[in-house]
């Protein structure tokens, strides 16, 4: 096991379970990643880990990888983050909500919420975190967290990073629903850095 992995194993643990680095290789993996204390447990259990600020310096998260662990109406969430809001700025001191991936949609225009893959690559459904993508649409980026209902076989009809980017594509993927939506740029303006 990876330093890495190994820091992610006992974070996560302490996090959800007050579990130790001595148990944290039993940690079981909930059916679904609510927690009405997460707000308290978030903060306890990343004392010490840098955490991502946004523009009012208001602490948004716990840094992972390359993204930001979110806690939402009592949901974990994993959100990407980028260090330019698109590819003809590079600004190396900020971050911003990223969107490091394309995204199926059930519009052919890439408008309105997307589907939410059931298999994702690494940081974007780790368990115990709700699986989440971020869509941007020009400086506008919504964080879309899975619904608790079970992944089911839907058709897509666009793929893209939103609507500002989106290709016609025909397909049927295994995804969630949309269940909670957050307005980043509202909630966590941008840009954002690490504290």
């Amino acid at each position: 096991m990876s330093e890495r992995h190994r820091a992610w194993v006992l974070l996560v643990g302490a996090l959800l379970f007050g579990q130790t680095e001595h148990s944290a290789a039993q940690i079981p993996v909930p059916a679904s990643s609510q927690n009405p204390n997460s707000n308290a447990n978030l903060a306890q259990a990343t004392a010490g880990v840098p955490v991502i600020v946004d523009a009012r310096n208001k602490v948004v998260g716990p840094a992972f990888a390359d993204g930001v662990i979110l806690s939402v109406q009592g949901v974990y969430a994993y959100a990407d983050l980028a260090q330019t809001p698109d590819s003809t700025n590079y600004f190396p001191a900020s971050l911003y909500w990223g969107t490091g991936y394309g995204e199926v949609f059930p519009t052919t225009d890439c408008s309105g919420p997307p589907i939410i893959p059931a298999a994702q690559g690494l940081g974007r459904s780790l368990n115990p975190f709700r699986p989440a993508v971020v869509v941007r649409n020009g400086s506008a980026a919504t964080l879309y967290i899975a619904g608790t209902s079970a992944a089911t076989n839907q058709q897509y009809q666009g793929y893209g990073t939103g609507p500002s980017s989106c290709t016609n594509a025909y397909g049927t993927v295994a995804g969630y629903s949309v269940g909670i939506t957050v307005d980043l740029n509202q909630t966590y303006p941008e840009p954002l850095h690490v504290k």
